[in-house]
């Protein structure tokens, strides 16, 4: 039976905040991709140019990210885990917009599949 300082010392090491890490390391880290949601599925590997994206996406410094992109670039993949890892390391209000009703509804349908996995 563990004893009240065990418990007190795993306590407190639970509210140490995770280190802080650039966004597309934290991606990498932490991000697997479930089998029936991605055609490689397991962890995240970003390609060259993601990590740049990513990387000014989690620079508070700069306030707004514009790309101009083809299309099947993992952009949607790139942008999911942004947004998880703005809500598990930095909690707070975030509006996700996107064109159309159908685009949000493509958007979504996968997320809740990735997100109850």
């Amino acid at each position: 039976m563990p004893t009240l300082d065990q418990i007190t010392k795993q306590a407190l090491r639970a509210l140490i905040p995770p280190p802080r890490l650039r966004l597309s390391e934290w991606i990498e880290r932490e991000i697997v991709l479930p089998d029936g949601v991605s055609a490689l599925p397991g962890p995240v590997r970003l390609w060259p140019f993601q990590r740049e994206i990513a990387d000014a996406i989690g620079d508070a410094e700069i306030e707004r990210v514009t790309l101009v992109k083809p299309v099947r670039v993992g952009f949607t993949t790139l942008l999911t885990s942004a947004l998880a890892s703005f809500v598990a390391n930095e909690p707070a209000p975030i509006l996700c917009l996107l064109p159309a009703e159908a685009d949000c509804r493509d958007y979504m349908v996968p997320v809740l599949i990735f997100t109850q996995n």
